[in-house]
């Protein structure tokens, strides 16, 4: 503020003789004051704020020489003081100021010290070297007070320039260049250069503005960092260059993603490797020496931080960030827990840093949120609490990226309370259980378009972290799929290929085993997907396919599920042979590929079975697919497998080897024996019932061999004769072969069985005869799928639904059955048509849910509850659920208002529906259907927008709710009084 007073009062004077008169003032004064004072260095800065103002340049000129000549450059107070008065001389003078400076560095060169010891005697005592250092500062200081408008045209040559020629300089003895080990003259250089740096920053052109000096000024920078021993930390250096190289990253030309990527990376390995914090404070001498050691480590993440974040601000973009935490990572997997516990402070800094200069900004989705969880949350199980800590620090600052729109108050907390619980965990497996529950707190927010990204990034840290973080990667892993599988169907794939890959490094029989089980709770979620994956790996199937498909069998909840699908596969691929007509003769002697693949995979399946029941379930689809891929396959080659790359093409095509007929008789052959008995298996051999089904010569006899046993078994089924029929009479040679012999050995079957029983459906006299075909219906649907009912399909369901209002009981139960049987087999064939059909009934199974008769009405509710899907009311199924799901008792009441609430809100056709069948319900022969009915109807009148919904005609519905008021029962009178009330006090409130 004083010197400001200083030289506004010199300007308003206006008067040269008296701006020289006091700047010698100045100069004389100086010598009264020691050194150093505060005094002093007032005087100093006084004085080249007067020589600002003078407009003497001769006097100026003289004064600046005359400082520059006579100041004492090995005390460090005049050293201050001389670059003072040229930089504030500076402000107003600049090129005088540049002049003299140029001018007595190159008087200070011509300088001859004659003798060789007499210049070795200079170079020790340091004076040349204090003065050219002082000279450097001198430089960047006025870069700093220089007019800004007169600074670029200045920086390089007569300043940036002058600088390095004194650096250069000061790393020369007797001539010869040297390296640099001079801790005060780096860190000149570095001063210099955040000097300059801020200064050209400041100008107005500087965005605009090509520092020529960046790359060699950066090269220095990162030569001294190199250069910082790795095993202690005291000097300031290295955070001061990494502080310097930040200043000089905002200014132009910009580096390539490549050059900065350098940067970064030298920065990492100059901070990451040196020992702990607190072995480097123990070997400091005194308590001053650990306190100055704890200051530069904490300065120096500081610095790297900061650097982090400019280098984002340059390049803002979620690729850049991906490479920069991409150098991080290689430290994860570091032996050295300090290293790890570094590089995931560095990870904070960098999510710090892009949630701040980038997501902010832009809000646009994290694309990164997979991977990068996925190489950060195992660590949350390091061995240091500190590096805990960290993990939870990053994974909040991911949530609160991903979770922009929702509330993150509870989150923050829970992660909050998990940060205590990991710091404090006595052992592994609290730090699992831990991890586990943060890992939870992640799915709620995890976006399952990343899921392959996550695995990936899972399955990495599982091969190279140690084993206890390992282990926590599997952990998440599997939670992740558990919560949120639901969501990644198109992930699948990918996510199938990422494990089976890593199947060939992962041999640890704990991790081996999180891979299994991560494949069988993607199962769980997505059964089709997952098998159709599988089924896509080459034939014969390697250890690692072995393993997977038998880990699915061996899960008691999906073996069942998972041998329906195979069987499906194989059925498809059999259905749609007749449809192909460009088979050359090559084709028709290889087996096709996926029945083949979904043959060896039953067998795999069925042998991991831990009991027989669901091979038992599943014998009357089973043994007829598998039978007939034995007849299909019989004197084929094995199928060409998929080539990835055309050079590998025919290498890979001859190591294709294996019999297909022979693997089709081992799943045939592994289904009999879980279902079989040893005689039985016994007889089979002796008469060599399987080398007979393999040989296209004899299997004809393997059939009938075949067939002779398991009748004497009892294991020949009606569905099984069933299936088998239409192979006499099929085109394929081989089916007519086997279904022929076959047959020879069956005396009895049900032909039409499925259509004599629709037939019976049509009985008008006997409700007898229909009650005992739907009953028999029943079974046989259960064993059928929806192809086999065929076109019977439009006629059986019609005919269940004209039951639905019968005054029988139990024909209103069974229809209901069916029907939900129905909706179970309706795939795609049908799919619209039963749509249709639901759409014509739901109202009528919604109203039967009030069934006068409990026991319809508990039928009823699980077929309204299987019938819901059809309407396709995705976003209302979590609720219907609710309702109707479990056991407890249904509410129909809070149902039907949740329908119509939603249908208001998101159907409007549908709502429209359901009222004009409603009203059909108010002429019901059942009190407690009209009751219903009424009820309905009020709850669609309380939530239709009558403006925007002309269809509910209010006037008539007073007069169908009049009519009511005059019902035989009590009960239906009272809530058709009630409705009426509501509707009229509701327009007295409109009015």
């Amino acid at each position: 503020m004083l010197l400001q007073f200083l030289g506004t009062s010199l300007e308003m004077i206006d008067d040269s003789a008296w701006s020289r008169q006091i700047s010698l003032e100045f100069s004389q004064q100086m010598a009264s004051y020691t050194s150093p004072s505060h005094e002093k260095s007032f005087l100093y800065k006084a004085l080249g704020t007067s020589l600002a103002v003078c407009k003497d340049l001769v006097h100026v000129k003289s004064q600046l020489h005359q400082f520059l000549r006579t100041t004492d450059y090995m005390e460090v107070p005049e050293r201050e003081g001389v670059i003072s008065i040229l930089a504030f001389s500076a402000e107003s003078h600049l090129d005088l100021t540049l002049n003299a400076l140029q001018e007595f560095g190159a008087a200070m060169n011509k300088v001859k010290i004659p003798g060789f010891i007499s210049r070795l005697k200079d170079y020790h005592h340091g004076k040349r070297g204090k003065t050219r250092s002082t000279l450097m500062l001198t430089y960047s200081s006025v870069a700093v007070h220089a007019p800004k408008d007169q600074l670029l045209s200045r920086v390089e040559a007569d300043i940036t320039g002058n600088i390095l020629l004194h650096y250069r300089a000061s790393c020369q003895v007797l001539g010869i260049t040297v390296a640099n080990k001079d801790m005060y003259l780096k860190l000149t250089l570095i001063h210099n250069v955040m000097e300059i740096s801020c200064a050209i920053l400041e100008t107005r052109d500087s965005q605009e503005f090509e520092f020529s000096y960046k790359l060699e000024l950066l090269g220095y920078m990162l030569d001294f960092i190199k250069k910082e021993p790795l095993d202690s930390l005291a000097s300031p250096v290295r955070y001061k260059a990494i502080l310097a190289i930040e200043h000089l990253s905002k200014l132009k030309p910009s580096l390539t993603l490549e050059e900065n990527r350098e940067l970064l990376d030298q920065c990492f390995k100059s901070l990451f490797p040196l020992p702990p914090l607190e072995m480097m404070k123990k070997e400091g001498e005194t308590a001053k020496n650990a306190l100055l050691i704890q200051s530069l480590y904490v300065r120096s993440f500081e610095a790297l931080g900061e650097l982090t974040e400019t280098l984002l601000e340059g390049e803002p973009t979620s690729d850049w960030f991906q490479e920069m935490f991409e150098l991080l990572a290689t430290w994860f997997s570091s032996g050295k827990e300090w290293e790890r516990e570094r590089a995931l402070q560095a990870s904070m800094q960098l999510l710090t840093a892009y949630q701040e200069t980038v997501h902010s900004t832009t809000q646009e989705t994290f694309n990164q949120f997979g991977s990068v969880i996925g190489q950060i949350a195992p660590y949350s199980c390091d061995s240091l609490a500190t590096s805990r800590q960290w993990v939870v620090d990053c994974i909040s600052c991911l949530l609160s990226m991903q979770g922009q729109p929702m509330n993150l108050g509870s989150v923050e907390e829970e992660l909050s309370c998990l940060r205590e619980e990991l710091t404090a965990a006595p052992d592994p497996e609290a730090l699992f259980q831990a991890s586990s529950k943060m890992a939870r707190v992640v799915s709620e927010y995890f976006p399952s378009e990343q899921a392959a990204d996550f695995i990936e990034a899972t399955m990495d840290s599982m091969l190279s972290a140690n084993p206890t973080c390992a282990t926590a990667a599997g952990l998440w892993m599997k939670i992740i799929l558990k919560e949120c599988g639901d969501a990644m169907l198109d992930q699948v794939p990918a996510i199938l290929n990422i494990i089976y890959s890593h199947m060939l490094s992962i041999k640890e029989g704990s991790l081996r085993q999180f891979l299994l089980e991560a494949v069988s709770i993607l199962a769980h979620h997505h059964l089709e997907a997952v098998i159709s994956s599988l089924l896509r790996k080459r034939l014969p199937m390697n250890r690692d396919t072995t393993e997977l498909w038998r880990s699915l069998g061996e899960d008691p909840l999906l073996a069942t599920q998972v041998l329906q699908v195979l069987i499906e596969k194989i059925k498809t691929s059999t259905s749609q042979e007749g449809s192909v007509t460009s088979e050359t003769e090559t084709d028709r002697h290889l087996a096709a590929a996926e029945p083949l693949s979904a043959t060896c995979a039953i067998f795999q399946v069925v042998s991991a079975l831990q009991s027989s029941k669901a091979v038992q379930e599943l014998l009357p689809e089973l043994f007829p697919v598998l039978l007939q891929q034995v007849s299909r396959t019989l004197g084929q080659k094995m199928p060409l497998p998929v080539i990835s790359s055309p050079s590998l093409g025919q290498r890979d095509r001859q190591h294709t080897e294996g019999n297909p007929c022979r693997f089709s008789v081992q799943a045939l052959e592994s289904v009999l024996f879980k279902v079989g008995n040893a005689r039985l298996m016994r007889e089979l051999r002796e008469q060599r019932t399987w080398i007979l089904l393999e040989n296209p010569q004899t299997h004809h006899e393997g059939v009938c061999l075949l067939v002779s046993v398991l009748l004497k078994s009892e294991l020949v089924t009606p569905e099984i004769i069933q299936n088998l029929l239409p192979w006499v009479n099929s085109p394929t040679e081989n089916y007519r072969v086997t279904g022929t012999a076959f047959l020879a050995q069956v005396k009895k079957h049900k032909k039409f069985l499925l259509d004599i029983l629709i037939g019976a459906l049509h009985d008008i006299f006997s409700s007898e005869v229909i009650g005992e075909s739907m009953k028999a219906l029943a079974k046989v649907l259960k064993e059928l799928k929806e192809k086999d009912i065929g076109s019977s399909f439009r006629d059986l369901t019609q005919q269940i639904r004209t039951y639905f209002d019968d005054e029988d009981d139990a024909l209103r139960s069974m229809a209901f059955v069916l029907f939900g049987i129905l909706a179970q087999l309706t795939k795609k064939k049908w799919k619209a048509y039963f749509t249709e059909q639901v759409r014509k009934s739901w109202v009528t199974l919604l109203l039967h849910l009030q069934d006068p008769n409990p026991q319809v009405s508990m039928k009823c509710r699980a077929t309204f509850h299987l019938c819901f899907p059809f309407l396709g009311l995705k976003r209302f199924q979590h609720a219907i659920s609710k309702h109707l799901g479990g056991t407890d008792e249904l509410n129909p009441t809070e149902l039907q208002e949740d329908i119509c609430r939603h249908l208001a809100k998101e159907n409007a056709e549908l709502l429209e529906n359901l009222y004009k069948t409603t009203l059909m319900y108010f002429y019901s022969s059942w009190e407690g259907i009209r009751a219903a009915a009424a009820k309905l109807a009020g709850f669609i009148r309380e939530h239709t927008d009558m403006q925007r919904m002309k269809w509910l005609d209010l006037e008539y519905l007073l007069m169908s709710l009049r009519v009511l008021e005059e019902d035989p029962s009590s009960t239906v009178q009272l809530v058709a009084t009630e409705i009426i009330s509501d509707i009229c006090s509701g327009r007295v409130l409109e009015e």
